[in-house]
């Protein structure tokens, strides 16, 4: 619900008027309701019609009563159901022809269940009726039953939701996915199961040994030997060939083998929630819902008259992985790291003289082992191992002799990831965040811009080779400016909030094919004004005493709007930064058209008074 704007009066009759206004989204409608008291009556609604926003501002006139009152904007919900979230995602690949398929629903006055219509492929539509259907806290779950599949291996299936909120607003969305290829393995792979002739006996790094019943193992060179059990799963391309044909023993010299060069034909999905740390101390704890490493009373920077760190905080880490990976032509690869990051941190600094830093030190490491399967009637276990380093970091510069304080809280969904079609790699983003500020402190002269952050830096490790790298950094950045001049002190603070990603590429052990362009690229770069405060502090007698004016102290603050805020209109741009070098009096009120006309001799205005 839009929060209600600055209230005035209006003067253009003979009895007043309340002038409400508020930020609003262009194209969206409102009510405006009112009450004599915040509870015991109900509201009243003052809008016969709902008000359309034709811009993001929106203003309203209502008598002014005899009693108090109290008003209360509320945006008119016209949007049908949202769809934010697919699993599998729309175009994805290598799907399980048994998957379960999740569709996320978002809607501000809810979701009616009873008007959901599932439908999968060419198949009747079904309903919460069916028990393969289910609809719990905003998501449609369809599970298939035991005997029942999505289509047939390699096939696009299409899928089609239509659902209506509470309110009779219907929505249809339909999206396709492939479904996983039928695994055809190549002529030289040779699996050894329980089953087997060939047992594996004992390995020593690349030397591989196996003892094997028959006159002979079979092995020569070129040949890719793959393990089937889970505990201990290889891949391993032969080099060369020892038998001992009287102990029934060979021994192998090997190389890793890519996948590429074991399938001719498939699909491996890899899927991974949450990591466990495997550093534990003061600073770190892991929690069942992700990690939590404590920050109270990190040091980020001691040195040379400056010392800053973190009072309280707290950095939470709840990651979630899905790797598809599909062999033949055209290959195709998709990626999706997706995490909630919750940055807590109140930071202090104090320096003088001049400086520019950056440090920062390790606070954790965790892991995760995942196995992934070829679905060949014996199922081929591909490892895969996950880890993140942990570091928190402060970058920036000061002068003069100040000490200040300030902090936030900073929640942020992320999702970022990177997919392969047609020999080219293609980047993608999703995000969303919400901030509370702590209140600054400050006592200062001269100017500060610190930059405190958190960063887990992901790895994804494909049988021991290194595959994609990812970082996210979440950062608070500080910045301060200081100035004195007669009658008072002022301090110019903003806090901003901000998020980078990168996402390296290095396909060794996955397919020869698989070769990036670059190898990283930036998935992420956002910077938000998170507040924004100006202070003056008396030095001695005011140069003016006046209850109309307020005083505007000397400071440096940014002008215009960000180019990624919502119904941000062109000429609000681009941001500038200004630096006011001197305080100055401003008016506390809007300029009545008596007071310009005074003033100017003129009055330019197209409505007045008298004409009204």
């Amino acid at each position: 619900m839009p929060g209600v704007g600055p209230i005035g009066i209006d003067v253009r009759s003979s009895s007043n008027r309340v002038v409400i206004s508020w930020e609003a989204i262009p194209g969206k409608q409102y009510q405006v309701r009112a009450a004599s008291l915040l509870d015991g009556l109900p509201w009243q609604t003052l809008t016969s019609v709902p008000l359309f926003a034709t811009n993001n501002l929106i203003r309203f006139r209502t008598p002014f009563g005899p009693s108090s009152q109290f008003f209360q904007v509320l945006k008119v919900d016209t949007d049908p159901p949202e769809i934010w979230r697919l699993k599998p995602a729309s175009n994805g690949i290598a799907v399980s022809r048994q998957s379960q398929l999740k569709v996320d629903l978002r809607d501000e006055t809810g979701v009616d269940p009873a008007s959901v219509r599932f439908t999968l492929g060419t198949n009747a539509p079904l309903t919460l009726q069916d028990s393969q259907l289910s609809y719990t806290n905003g998501t449609v779950v369809y599970t298939p039953s035991p005997d029942t599949f999505l289509g047939q291996y390699g096939e696009t299936v299409r899928v089609t939701l239509a659902v209506s909120d509470t309110l009779g607003h219907r929505t249809t969305n339909s999206w396709p996915f492939e479904l996983e290829l039928m695994p055809v393995l190549a002529d030289n792979v040779i699996v050894i199961s329980p089953a087997s002739t060939l047992q594996l006996a004992a390995t020593n790094g690349d030397t591989f040994v196996f003892t094997y019943t028959g006159p002979s193992s079979g092995l020569t060179n070129g040949h890719i030997v793959v393990g089937t059990d889970p505990a201990f799963p290889y891949q391993r391309t032969v080099v060369s060939v020892t038998e001992e044909l009287t102990t029934h023993t060979v021994t192998l010299q090997t190389t890793q083998a890519a996948l590429a060069d074991i399938l001719v034909e498939g699909s491996i999905h890899f899927e991974g929630q949450g990591m466990a740390l495997e550093e534990t101390g003061a600073r770190s704890a892991s929690v069942t819902d992700g990690i939590s490493i404590p920050l109270n009373g990190l040091p980020l920077y001691v040195k040379e008259g400056v010392k800053v760190e973190v009072v309280t905080g707290r950095f939470e880490f709840d990651p979630d992985l899905s790797i598809d990976y599909q062999i033949r032509k055209p290959r195709k690869f998709d990626l999706k790291i997706s995490a909630d990051l919750k940055l807590d941190m109140m930071l202090s600094a104090s320096w003088q003289d001049s400086l520019k830093f950056d440090s920062s030190q390790r606070i954790g490491r965790a892991a995760r082992n995942i196995t992934g399967f070829i679905p060949t009637r014996i199922l081929i276990p591909i490892p895969l191992v996950v880890t993140a380093e942990f570091r928190a970091g402060l970058e920036g510069e000061m002068t003069g002799h100040a000490r200040v304080m300030g902090g936030f809280n900073y929640s942020r969904s992320v999702a970022v990831g990177v997919k392969y079609r047609d020999g080219d790699w293609t980047s993608f983003t999703e995000e969303s965040s919400d901030s509370k500020v702590y209140p600054v402190t400050w006592e200062a002269s001269g100017s500060v811009r610190i930059r405190a952050y958190v960063e887990p830096k992901i790895g994804i490790y494909l049988a021991g080779l290194i595959g994609p790298t990812l970082n996210v950094k979440p950062y608070l950045e500080l910045e301060a400016n200081a100035c004195v001049q007669p009658g008072q002190v002022g301090v110019d603070v903003s806090l901003f909030g901000g998020i980078t990603s990168t996402l390296a590429l290095e396909i060794r052990g996955w397919d020869k094919e698989l070769v990036p362009p670059l190898p990283a690229t930036e998935l992420l770069n956002l910077r938000a004004l998170l507040w924004h405060g100006n202070f003056a502090q008396a030095t001695g007698p005011p140069p003016l005493q006046s209850e109309k004016l307020v005083w505007i102290p000397c400071g440096t603050f940014m002008m215009g709007s960000p180019s990624n805020e919502p119904a941000r209109w062109p000429n609000e741009g681009p941001q500038t930064e200004v630096t006011l070098s001197r305080g100055f009096w401003m008016g506390k009120y809007e300029v009545t058209q008596g007071e310009y006309l005074e003033v100017m001799g003129v009055n330019p205005s197209s409505w007045s008074p008298r004409s009204g």
